[in-house]
């Protein structure tokens, strides 16, 4: 059988239909894309921000330690050397059986000092003490802890 009467589409409109379908995929890429991009570009901005916040407005160190009979932490002094006020330091007690965690919700004013005692978690046989700091994000945002800023002191307890 011969079919001499066939009926297609023309080349033409086969090609304004192909660009068609390209400049609409094209489209929804591009919009998408663009909304994945503003995103990703966002929090890579507020992740810099807070780093850079930590690395360059924020120093302190711990000064001095004082010990319970037991050799768990009585006191903790701690020297603010930076330009920020810290909301609050997190304290973990390193022993070598273990390792307690205690947060201080106590602000430390930029260029002062405190001593933070109380803790709730002796750690008998302290050997070391590290302090990280908590900071405000300002303007509504959440606090940054700046786990990269992480100040230590070596304890040494007399034996009594």
């Amino acid at each position: 059988m011969i079919f001499r009467n066939k009926k297609g589409i023309s080349p033409l409109i086969a090609t304004v239909l192909l660009i068609g379908f390209t400049v609409a995929l094209a489209a929804m890429v591009m919009t998408w894309g663009s909304g994945f991009i503003k995103k990703t570009t966002e929090q890579t901005e507020a992740g810099t921000a807070s780093a850079l916040k930590c690395a360059t407005e924020l120093g302190f160190e711990i000064s001095g330690v004082s010990c319970n009979p037991d050799k768990s932490i009585a006191s903790v002094k701690v020297d603010s050397r930076g330009s920020v006020d810290i909301k609050s330091l997190k304290f973990r007690f390193i022993s070598d059986a273990e390792t307690t965690v205690e947060d201080k919700a106590e602000v430390l004013s930029a260029f002062g000092a405190k001593t933070y005692s109380g803790f709730t978690k002796p750690n008998p046989n302290t050997k070391k003490v590290e302090a990280i700091a908590v900071i405000s994000g300002g303007d509504g945002k959440d606090d940054i802890i700046c786990s990269q800023a992480i100040e230590d002191y070596t304890v040494n307890c007399p034996t009594i």
